[in-house]
Formats: structure tokens, C-alpha cells, sequence
């Protein structure tokens, strides 16, 4: 009998011993999950960054390149140079933007091709810039397009452009202008509070036009709205592990219990018929208790599934920090997310789509490229300048390009790229047509353009929702998948019950 008691203990001692192990590696395993999140998230954020710095510089070029020609490239200063109007040419052209802030240009030169006409602007020596190599190249070729430069330790970006008559057929002088860096901009990038506990620093290469490295600066970039959400997460998994190890422990305990009292059972009738009690039955022993046991088991693997669920959940979490952070740079666009995230997924549902988390999470996303983005660009309540719709068109891009490296968004990260795409092949960034574009993201298309019309932008008017579902009949097979608008048209009364949720959440909101 104590042979036989000693052999079960040392059974419930292995049990239990599996048990704990199972659990600890379990908990190592959601560790390392979670640290190998907290790396794809870090390194994203670098690479997104240093995407960011890139993108900066060579946007500055690209946004001088373009003032620039449109500066020089016109009718009235080729005249003014041409007929010795010098002064309509200062108040205008030169003297002009030199003397007002808004414009920032630190490094005004102009000369005439036929004349004396000569003009210069700046807190710099003139000979400085005449005896620079960019400026004896460009005389050489005057192909060469805006470059950084080096003065007395301070970094400008300056171009030249021929001035030309608006054929673009005769030319009379040419004109140089240029700024100074401003790295306060740099220095701010991702900055969303005031407050900062976590600072990453980086460096970055400033080259001039012949691809040499004129000055290395120094950039700070605070991180908290990234490591604030990592925090929440890494306590989220220690309760978890904690949890998960309690929920075991007690498991054991009562497996323990009940296979000790099977075992009493069994001892009892053993002495009862060492005793001489003959007609004394062994009581049947039955093992309900360990299908409790494995029922027990089996919630605890459920639990630990909705855990690492919740883990992805949080990952969105940390994501919709940012679109929050996006959207609150532009009055016009609070909330634009969550609601074509809700029209997505009711037209998903309505087109018979099965996976809405896909959809709802995409949509959620699809502007994510739009951080970094300039406050004027997204407040403007103008028509946006050529350069500045360039910019804008850039968003798909860099939302796949941010997305791309965390394996949870490999559709999603298609889909987000997709999403400005255009039924009949117009769209962008790659101009796909009809089957070439996910469905997915031909659904996203048209809550985004829904909401853009039904909502308050800096341009245009809110219609109603009849007019919009109009538009929408209007663009079929334009803009969007007939398909798609075929379905909304069908099941209209359904779709505006969603409108007119989203409806009352907008103007919560703006109250």
C-alpha cells in the first residue's frame, strides 16, 4: 500500500512538473514575442525616421527647384530686365522676397545677360557666393539642379535658373536664390508632447551637388508616443505571465486533491480487507476528475489565445495613437479614420467579404502615411500647389513603406498602398485597374472618398447622402468597382443606418 501511494505521489509530482514547465516556456514564449515586437517597432521607427530626414532634405530641393521656376520662367521680370525696369523688378521679383519672412530667403542674386542690371540680397559677402564651386559650375553648364552648400559653417540650399520668357524661347539674365537650414525642424520631428523621457539621437550626412559631405548634424528625435504604448504593453504581458503561472499552480492543486482522494479510496478498501473484512468492495474510482483537469487546460490555452490576441490589439492600439497624432495636426479630418473604418466594414458585409477585422484595421490605417506631413499642406484651404499635391500623393508610399517590416500587416500594408488607386487605371501610385486592385482596397476607396464627401474639408462643402451616393453612381466604373456601388445602391437603407451613426459620433465631436 505505501508502495503503491508512493507511486502515485511520484505521479502527481511529474504531472505537476510538466505542467510548470509548460508554463514557464509558454511565458518565455509570449517574452519573446513581445521583445521581438518591441524590436520590429523600434527598428520601424528608426528606418521611419531616417526616411523622414531624406525625405526633408530632398523635399527642400525639390520645393526650391519649383519656386525657382516659377520665378523665372515669366513674362513680366524677363521684361522688366529687358525694358531697364529695375525698380518693378525689386518691388517684385528680388528685393521683394528677401524682405518678407513668410518667404525666407536668406540669399537674393540676379544679373542681366545684356545689360549692367545686376541685383544681390543677402547678410553674406557677395564674392562668397560668386567664388563658390556650385556657382563656377553653373556657369560652365547651367544644367545642375539645387544643391546644399557650405557657408562659414553654416548650411544653405541655394539654386540658379535661367530667366526666360514664358515660351521659354529667350532668356536675359539669371537668377540665384537661396535659405539657410533650419534644423529646429529637424530636431522636432515625431515631437508630439512637451515633455520627453526617451530621446533617440541620430546623424545625418548633408551632401552638396557633387555627392561630397559638407557638414554632419547632430538630431535629436523624441520617442515617448512609441516607448509610452511599449510601456503599457510590457505590463500587460508581466500580468499575463503572472497570471498564466497563478492559473497553474492552482490547476495542480486540484488535480492533486482529487487524485489523492482516488487514492485514499483505494487504500481504504485495501485495509478495510487486510483487516479481515472480506465482503468490504473496493468503491469504483471515477476520473471525471481529470477531464475537469484537461477541460481546465484547454481554457487556459483559450485564455493564453485571447491574451496574444489582446497583444495584437494593443500593436493596433499603438498605431491608432498615431493616426490620432495625424489627424490632430488637421481640424478638417478628426475622426476620418474610425469612420471609413465603420463604412468599410458595412460595405464588406454587405459585398459578402468575410475577414472585416482586415478591413477595419486597413482602413484604419490607410492614411498612416500621412505623418510627417506639413501643417500647412494638410490645413490649407486653398488649392494645393503642384509641388505640395506631389507631396500629399507621396501617403500611400509611406504608409506601405512604415507598415512593411511587421509581418501582422502584410495585406494590410497592400491594401494602404492601394487605396488611391482609380477603377479605370488613373489613380495612384502605380495607375492599376479593375481585378489589378485588391478588393479589399477598391472597398477602402470608397468609404475614404464616402466620408471625404459627407464630412467637413478645407475643400469642399458637405453634401448630403443622397448626393453622395449619387457621386457614387456617377463613378462607377471610374473611381470604383460598379460591383461595389451596385451592392451600396442595393442595400442603401442599411448603409445610412452606419451614415447616420458616424453622423451623430462627427458631431459629438466638433461639440
Amino acid at each position: 500500500m505505501i508502495n503503491k501511494f508512493s507511486s502515485s505521489s511520484k505521479f502527481i509530482l511529474i504531472v505537476s512538473t510538466i505542467m510548470i514547465i509548460a508554463a514557464s516556456v509558454l511565458a518565455c514564449g509570449i517574452v519573446f514575442y513581445v521583445s521581438k515586437v518591441r524590436g520590429e517597432v523600434t527598428d520601424n521607427f528608426v528606418e521611419t525616421v531616417e526616411y523622414e530626414i531624406n525625405f526633408y532634405f530632398n523635399d527642400q530641393k525639390k520645393d526650391l527647384e519649383i519656386f525657382l521656376r516659377d520665378y523665372t520662367i515669366w513674362d513680366d521680370l524677363y521684361n522688366a530686365i529687358e525694358n531697364e525696369d529695375y525698380k518693378w523688378a525689386s518691388d517684385n521679383a528680388t528685393k521683394f522676397l528677401f524682405e518678407e519672412e513668410s518667404y525666407g530667403y536668406d540669399v537674393i542674386y540676379v544679373k542681366g545677360y545684356n545689360n549692367d542690371y545686376e541685383e544681390y540680397y543677402s547678410d553674406i559677402n557677395k564674392d562668397k557666393i560668386l567664388e563658390l564651386d556650385y556657382y563656377k559650375d553653373w556657369k560652365k553648364n547651367k544644367l545642375l539642379e539645387p544643391t546644399y552648400v557650405n557657408i562659414e559653417g553654416e548650411i544653405y540650399i541655394l539654386g540658379i535658373n535661367e530667366i526666360y520668357d514664358s515660351n521659354e524661347e529667350t532668356k536675359n539674365g539669371y537668377y540665384l536664390m537661396g535659405k539657410k537650414l533650419d534644423k529646429s525642424e529637424l530636431d522636432g520631428l515625431r515631437h508630439f508632447e512637451k515633455d520627453t523621457k526617451y530621446t533617440m539621437h541620430f546623424k545625418h550626412d548633408i551632401k552638396d551637388y557633387k555627392d561630397e559631405v559638407i557638414k554632419t548634424l547632430e538630431l535629436e528625435i523624441k520617442m515617448d508616443s512609441y516607448f509610452n504604448e511599449l510601456n503599457i504593453l510590457e505590463k500587460r504581458i508581466i500580468y499575463i505571465m503572472y497570471l498564466t503561472v497563478g492559473m497553474v499552480v492552482i490547476i495542480v492543486s486540484i488535480f492533486t486533491k482529487f487524485v489523492e482522494k482516488a487514492i485514499n479510496k483505494v487504500v481504504k478498501g485495501i485495509k478495510d480487507i487486510s483487516n479481515g473484512n472480506y465482503k468490504s468492495k473496493v468503491e469504483k474510482c471515477s476520473m471525471r476528475e481529470f477531464n475537469s483537469i484537461i477541460k481546465s487546460v484547454n481554457n487556459l490555452g483559450t485564455t493564453v489565445d485571447n491574451k496574444i490576441k489582446e497583444i495584437e490589439d494593443t500593436n493596433m492600439e499603438m498605431v491608432r495613437v498615431l493616426i490620432k497624432a495625424i489627424e490632430s495636426k488637421d481640424e478638417y479630418t478628426k475622426g476620418h479614420s474610425q469612420r471609413v473604418s465603420m463604412y468599410a466594414k458595412k460595405i464588406a458585409e454587405i459585398c459578402g467579404y468575410k475577414n472585416l477585422r482586415i478591413i477595419e484595421n486597413a482602413a484604419m490605417l490607410h492614411d498612416i502615411g500621412k505623418i510627417g506631413l506639413d501643417d500647412t499642406i494638410l490645413n490649407k484651404t486653398g488649392i494645393l500647389s503642384l509641388g505640395e499635391f506631389e507631396t500629399v500623393k507621396l501617403h500611400p508610399e509611406r504608409g506601405y513603406y512604415i507598415l512593411d517590416d511587421c509581418n501582422s500587416f502584410d495585406i494590410i500594408k497592400e491594401i494602404v498602398l492601394q487605396h488611391h488607386e482609380r477603377f479605370d487605371g488613373t489613380g495612384y501610385p502605380n495607375k492599376l485597374s479593375g481585378e489589378q486592385i485588391l478588393v479589399e482596397a477598391r472597398i477602402v476607396t470608397v468609404a475614404d472618398v464616402f466620408d471625404a464627401m459627407t464630412s467637413k474639408r478645407s475643400y469642399n462643402a458637405i453634401i448630403s447622402f443622397d448626393a453622395a451616393i449619387e457621386e457614387l453612381r456617377l463613378n462607377a466604373g471610374k473611381t470604383f468597382d460598379p460591383m461595389i456601388v451596385e451592392m451600396i445602391l442595393q442595400n442603401k437603407d442599411e448603409f445610412k443606418k452606419v451614415y447616420e451613426k458616424a453622423k451623430k459620433e462627427l458631431l459629438l465631436q466638433e461639440i
